[in-house]
């Protein structure tokens, strides 16, 4: 916070001190030197100042808003988080206060979570279309089996036999594998 002409602390962000916009951005760089923590991102994306009074971390999320960045306040044992969770929103703060190097870490930790995140979701569909496709191979066979068992198999159609066949003999392909 602000020291007044007594040495108490200013409730609050005081308006003349940042009245101009080169101003409101000093002063959440020096707030962010002061308290702030930014987690490795690597992780989860969050940014946060720690603030005493319920006041000042409210003038300092409305200073935040003035500046196009939406934050919160989470109060914790006697003091006050002002946090953020959005890492598009993180990178535009660090950008403003001119923290290149950790704006450049998290543009990158960015990239590698959207390439992963990408890969995951192939490898379940993936993983998923193969849990089907075997399903669907088992109760084929199953039918087979059951046609086999009341005598119906020698008077199936002929493409059907020989699916019959290249079923029992490839039971882990896929339909489109035994068409092949």
């Amino acid at each position: 916070g602000i020291l007044d002409r007594r040495g108490g602390l200013v409730a609050g962000v005081p308006r003349h001190i940042v009245a101009r916009p080169c101003c409101r951005l000093a002063y959440i760089r020096g707030a962010l030197i002061a308290g702030g923590f930014v987690a490795d991102p690597r992780g989860d994306f969050h940014l946060e100042i720690a603030v005493q009074g319920e006041q000042y971390a409210k003038g300092l999320c409305d200073l935040l808003e003035q500046i196009g960045v939406h934050a919160r306040v989470n109060a914790r044992r006697g003091s006050y988080a002002v946090y953020i969770k959005s890492a598009e929103e993180i990178e535009q703060l660090l950008k403003l206060v001119g923290a290149k190097r950790s704006v450049a870490e998290i543009e990158e930790a960015r990239a590698v979570k959207l390439v992963k995140n990408d890969v995951n979701r192939r490898v379940n569909a993936e993983l998923a279309n193969q849990t089907r496709s075997a399903g669907a191979a088992q109760h084929q066979l199953a039918l087979i089996d059951e046609l086999e068992q009341r005598g119906l198999r020698d008077a199936l159609p002929d493409a059907l036999a020989v699916f019959c066949d290249l079923r029992e003999r490839y039971p882990d392909l896929s339909l489109r594998d035994l068409g092949e």
